[in-house]
């Protein structure tokens, strides 16, 4: 098993950020094509926002397969029944359910594209998608997170070793947390974008 310090020059989210990566590319193509809307900004803004969603929808599919099978996950990896259920829960984290949040980046991004069209200017959508690239990071990282510990419980780990990247973005929290065990049920919550890692822990001393 690789060492704490070995496994911190590793990024486990490298697969995910590589399918982010894509995400954003379509993202902002989408969101050039509302910016660009010349009529029917609603029909557009609806259009769009429907189709990123299911982009993003078939990524978290993608990232849960990928992420079971990795951590070694003796059933079949999570389907859709699970991502449904999965984005229709309440996100403590978060704060919001994915769905209804979503739809209300919608609706605020038609009201900002509809007052720049009102006024003959071209629309500043920056921050509009700014959040929802976020959101959908946020859930990759949720997903990921999930499915891999389902794996770890299906495949009867108990424990599990917290690793955090110990790079200038590490906050004194997960620092702090860095190599510590702890139980499933005991297990700290994460912050907002947090990319900290579990791994399974087996202790072989013969005293344990």
């Amino acid at each position: 098993m690789l060492k704490i310090d070995e496994l911190n020059r590793l990024n486990p989210y490298e697969y995910m950020d590589k399918e982010l990566e894509k995400f954003r590319r379509v993202l902002v193509k989408r969101f050039r094509r509302i910016k660009n809307a010349k009529k029917g900004i609603g029909g557009v803004v609806r259009k769009e926002y429907d189709y990123l969603y299911k982009r993003a929808y078939s990524m978290f599919l993608k990232l849960s397969k990928y992420y079971y099978e990795d951590a070694e996950g003796p059933k079949k990896p999570p389907g859709e029944d699970w991502l449904l259920d999965f984005l229709e829960d309440y996100d403590l984290l978060t704060g919001y359910q994915y769905e209804p949040e979503w739809e209300r980046k919608r609706a605020r991004t038609f009201e900002i594209a509809q007052s720049y069209r009102d006024a003959n200017k071209v629309p500043d959508l920056r921050r509009a998608e700014v959040l929802l690239n976020q959101q959908v990071t946020q859930k990759a990282i949720e997903v990921v997170d999930y499915v891999t510990q389902q794996a770890y419980k299906d495949r009867g780990v108990k424990k599990v070793k917290w690793v955090a990247h110990l790079d200038n973005k590490v906050c004194a929290e997960c620092e702090e947390r860095n190599g510590h065990i702890y139980e499933f049920d005991k297990l700290p919550d994460k912050h907002y974008f947090c990319r900290c890692w579990l791994i399974p822990y087996e202790n072989r001393s013969k005293n344990a």
